[in-house]
């Protein structure tokens, strides 16, 4: 669990692929929502973001939310976390993909839009 912290980005990428992917674990939701809400460069956070909505626990809804809607964060982490919100689903992850799809960024607002249509589909 502790590799999520890891210094090196490869290891993290990797740590989150076999938590989440392989035997979702549970108990890196945690450690990938305080990723989401550190300062981590763009690779991590996009893995976290991904690993989040690979392990389909609604409980994620509201960090990938806080993440999608600010637009300080790295867009192409906050594309992930709009897909991630499109594999979750329910009430609050389509009215904050709703927002998302107003945003001032290009990419940012076209994968909210995707992951809505999905959602409503």
């Amino acid at each position: 669990m502790e590799t999520i912290f890891s210094p090196d980005p490869t290891r993290v990428g990797m740590a989150i692929d076999v938590l989440t992917k392989r035997i979702h674990e549970p108990r890196a939701i945690t450690p990938m929502q305080m990723l989401l809400s550190s300062d981590a460069d763009a690779h991590r956070l996009v893995m976290a973001a991904r690993g989040l909505g690979w392990l389909g626990d609604r409980a994620s809804v509201a960090a990938l939310a806080d993440f999608l809607l600010d637009p300080l964060k790295p867009f192409v982490a906050r594309v992930a976390a709009a897909h991630s919100l499109g594999l979750l689903g329910g009430e609050e992850a389509i009215e904050v993909l709703k927002r998302a799809c107003m945003d001032k960024r290009p990419s940012v607002a076209k994968a909210a839009s995707e992951a809505l249509q999905s959602l409503v589909q």
